[in-house]
This record gives C-alpha cells, structure tokens and sequence, in this order.
C-alpha cells in the first residue's frame, strides 16, 4: 500500500504536529510555561490563519492547527484544559488582529508566499 503524499499531506502533517504539541506539553511540567506556550501558539496560528486566507485552502491548516491543540490539551495534565483552549483562541485572534491592522508586518513582501 502506497502513501499518496499529495492527497494524504494533512492527515500525516496533523499526526506528527499532535505527536509535537503532547511531547512540548510533557515537557512543560511547570503550568505557566504551558499557559505560555499555548498563548505564543495560538499567535503563531493567527498568524498562520491571516496568510493563508486567502491564498490557499483554510481547512488544511486548520486541521493541522487543531492537530496541535488535540496534542496540547493531552499532555497538559497540570493545568485546566478549558482554560488553555481559552488562551490558545485569544492569542490566534490577537495575531490575526495584530496582522490585519498592519502593527507586525514584513520588510520584504518576497519573504511570504
């Protein structure tokens, strides 16, 4: 059985970003480093959600977004689950924001394609 990479990337690219978010939320043992970890996340998926847009298919990356915070909320045993899905959605729409309102921008536009 063959692996067709160009019709099964998301699913493989979610199972290894779950498998990251579980192994960076294991290691985070101490809550505050969780909690920051998840805000910084979810300003790395706002960004990520802002250049995409309207470039590319939204789904896919959110898929593997959600990938991540499936990954996340499974090793973060220390800390409140509903609380962490709450801080990762408030730093996904801060970075959405942030880039939409011009404050963080790119020097070089050839930079982002």
């Amino acid at each position: 059985m063959a692996v067709e990479w160009e019709k099964q990337w998301v699913q493989y690219g979610a199972t290894f970003i779950l498998l990251i978010g579980l192994f960076i939320a294991l290691l985070s043992k101490n809550i505050l480093v969780g909690v920051f970890v998840m805000f910084l996340s979810g300003l790395v998926a706002g960004r990520v959600w802002f250049l995409k847009r309207y470039k590319e298919q939204i789904f896919p990356f959110t898929m593997i977004i959600a990938g991540f915070i499936v990954g996340m909320l499974l090793g973060s045993m220390w800390s409140s689950r509903i609380f962490n899905v709450l801080l990762f959605s408030l730093g996904c729409y801060i970075g959405y924001i942030l880039h939409k309102k011009g404050y963080i921008t790119f020097k070089n536009q050839l930079f982002v394609k």
